[in-house]
């Protein structure tokens, strides 16, 4: 049967503030392991950083999602060292990967496998 690539949460970090996350990992080889690590990292700073939660939640959940997408990929680059980062300016935008056809036919360089959407509640 198919992986359940799932992962959520629910925490109450003050009596004023409970967050809900929701994560729904996708790709075959590194959905599981996305949705973990989004809900993970979600959690922790969102809990860590509270107060500043209540009073700017827009900024909050912009710089959480930044700092999860990044823990991401290196969660990616430590599972699967060969992976490939393509740069545009100081940034890594791209991670890659060496595809063989299946048939054995023809291979290609192509994006890696593998992300979340994440829905969280405040």
């Amino acid at each position: 049967g198919k992986e359940n690539q799932d992962a959520a949460f629910a925490a109450r970090p003050s009596p004023d503030l409970a967050i809900f996350g929701v994560f729904d990992g996708h790709g075959r080889r590194f959905g599981k392991l996305a949705g973990e690590v989004a809900s993970r990292v979600v959690r922790s700073r969102l809990c860590a950083l509270h107060r500043w939660v209540e009073l700017c939640p827009d900024a909050a959940l912009q710089w959480v999602f930044t700092h999860a997408h990044e823990e991401i990929r290196t969660a990616m680059v430590a599972a699967a060292p060969e992976l490939l980062h393509l740069q545009r300016g100081h940034r890594a935008d791209f991670l890659v990967e060496w595809m063989t056809d299946e048939d054995g036919g023809g291979a290609r360089w192509d994006a890696v496998d593998g992300g979340t959407t994440a829905t969280v509640a405040l």
